[in-house]
């Protein structure tokens, strides 16, 4: 490899960051799209190497622990995201349903879901 010369290290300190950074986060961004799932947990799975062979202590017991908590965080938005999503598919269901003057029925859950109590 051949050494850089301090004329071509101070032209690499004082690059336009901000453009590279750009650049690197649209390429993965196209890249992600076209990622077959296979391609994304090899990708993932070679970061895991690097990191490990940075910081061969990494994941730490308080990383895990903070990984576990981050992830019951999320999973526990997305059901409740869920949730609010089955509800507002029942409330239009109801709604146009109504409006065409058919017949339906509820029961128990739903019916609280979407009168707030039984019909």
């Amino acid at each position: 490899m051949n050494e850089m010369t301090a004329e071509q290290l101070r032209e690499f300190a004082h690059r336009e960051w901000k453009e590279v950074e750009d650049s690197k986060a649209e390429y993965w961004a196209k890249r992600k799209l076209g990622m077959t799932p296979e391609e994304a947990l090899c990708a993932g799975d070679a970061l895991r190497i690097h990191a490990r062979s940075v910081r061969p202590d990494w994941p730490s017991e308080n990383d895990r622990t903070e990984d576990l908590e981050t992830h019951t965080r999320v999973s526990s938005s997305l059901s409740r995201a869920s949730a609010r999503l089955l509800v507002d598919v029942l409330a239009a269901l109801a709604s146009a349903m109504t409006q065409q003057r058919c017949r339906w029925y509820l029961f128990g859950a739903q019916a609280v879901t979407i009168w707030a109590g039984p019909a």
